[in-house]
């Protein structure tokens, strides 16, 4: 071993009774800024290089209103976008959802790549997906919706909003929605469907 490592011996043994008890422990690089103290109370466990986290909880069922700063989204979950006007309201307008890709938040800014994105625009809604396979701009023919499908696009700001986590109603309602350009988000990566194999 290169490094000398603290061991958290309380926080081992948690993660090594999750695994007897055959519930999932998952393993993180050290350099992800979102680990919290462990609750067993509250979620499944998570472990990475002796530092254990509360694992990810399933989409709620109904709104929580636990809003959330940038900094702090996690990558390849899904969130709702609300402006920051709009905090504490009873419903809060929500201007759209985002699925983060890379949570690029540091001291000195603010910013996210997004596998996909859904806002509100003047004139309706605005779908962008990111495909790394993407060869050009393309847009796919949709009803109720505008679409941008790209190799890369540009966040727009997002200073002024804060974020919550999506119910699992409106997960559904974007799966739909990536479904009708042709795209799932699946295994925590947009892919292409292949509807000769669906």
């Amino acid at each position: 071993m290169d490094k000398n490592c603290l061991v958290d011996v309380d926080g081992l043994i948690r993660v090594l009774q999750a695994i007897k008890d055959g519930k999932p422990v998952e393993y993180r690089l050290l350099e992800d800024k979102s680990w919290f103290d462990f609750d067993p109370t509250e979620c499944e466990i998570d472990t990475e290089n002796y530092k254990y986290r509360v694992k990810p909880k399933e989409y709620p069922d109904i709104d929580n209103h636990l809003y959330i700063p940038m900094r702090d989204l996690e990558e390849g979950r899904i969130y709702k976008i609300i402006h920051k006007k709009a905090r504490g309201q009873q419903d809060p307008d929500v201007f759209g959802y985002v699925c983060v890709r890379v949570n690029l938040c540091s001291e000195d800014k603010d910013d996210i790549i997004f596998h996909f994105m859904l806002t509100r625009a003047l004139y309706g809604r605005i779908l962008y997906v990111i495909d790394d396979k993407c060869e050009h701009l393309c847009s796919e023919r949709t009803a109720n919706f505008a679409n941008i499908i790209a190799l890369y696009y540009n966040t727009p700001p997002l200073t002024d909003y804060v974020f919550a986590m999506a119910t699992k109603k409106e997960v559904a309602e974007l799966d739909d929605i990536l479904r009708q350009v042709g795209y799932e988000f699946k295994d925590y990566e947009m892919q292409k469907i292949d509807w000769n194999k669906e």
